[in-house]
């Protein structure tokens, strides 16, 4: 997937794009929400992180942990700042 290839690349608007188009065609994938969450964060948009984060932990896919851990991080940083 491009998304999580220009993530790792860290670019992050290409990386954007890419992954708002994967979610469209696949709705109830949770890595691709997981992973629109971290370059989020990477963005400072929070508040659209933590949606996608819980999206993922809702999708009972195998990176449903993975996404509670991030959206839990992302609470706790909001909540130091």
């Amino acid at each position: 997937q491009m998304g999580i290839a220009y993530q790792g690349l860290n670019r992050l608007p290409e990386a954007e794009a890419s992954l708002k188009e994967a979610i469209e065609l696949s709705p109830q994938n949770g890595v691709l929400h997981t992973t629109l969450g971290q370059v989020y964060v990477k963005e400072g948009k929070k508040d659209e992180a933590l949606k996608m984060f819980e999206t993922a932990a809702a999708s009972n896919s195998a990176v449903a942990p993975v996404a509670h851990a991030w959206s839990l991080f992302v609470k706790r940083s909001a909540a130091a700042a």
